[in-house]
């Protein structure tokens, strides 16, 4: 997938992805001082559970940092909604042509939040493998993120406080 090598994943490749992705996002969250996921969370993650709250999604990159190049960002976010306030987090990871991106709010807050999209990115740019559907997964998805695209995709996600 760093490469741009296009993958087919079912249910199973997906989870395995899934669960890496949210380790991945579990263990950068200890370099900031927001913390969203529960202990429950983790305990999940151990025992090789998705904890619900969370959303993967990945996306293909074809912008200046495509040959070899990467970054990381990770957005923490105070949620407030009539349920109470919970901290949300982003993380966004592209190594080569490879991009996922962790999205949630764990069960910390004391109430879930799902993200199915990102408003104004091309919806065919990224798919949603976390919560799984079930069905296969093709990736690269149909675009791909240029610079531009993919600093929107990177911070749009995320609902305004």
């Amino acid at each position: 997938m760093m490469d741009g090598t296009s993958v087919d994943m079912a249910p199973d490749g997906q989870a395995l992805l899934g669960r890496w992705a949210l380790k991945t996002a579990a263990m950068v969250e200890f370099t900031t001082p927001a913390r969203t996921f529960s202990a429950d969370d983790r305990a999940e993650l151990r025992a090789g559970i998705i904890p619900d709250g969370h959303s993967v999604f990945l996306a293909r990159y074809g912008g200046f940092r495509a040959k070899g190049g990467g970054r990381i960002s990770y957005s923490p976010l105070i949620y407030t909604e009539p349920m109470g306030s919970t901290t949300l987090y982003a993380l966004t990871l592209q190594v080569a042509h490879f991009v996922f991106q962790v999205i949630g709010s764990g069960k910390a807050g004391g109430f879930v939040l799902d993200v199915v999209d990102h408003g104004g990115v091309e919806k065919e740019a990224a798919v949603r493998i976390v919560p799984g559907d079930s069905g296969l997964v093709s990736w690269p998805p149909k675009f791909a993120l240029d610079d531009r695209s993919y600093e929107l995709f990177e911070k749009l996600p995320l609902p305004k406080p």
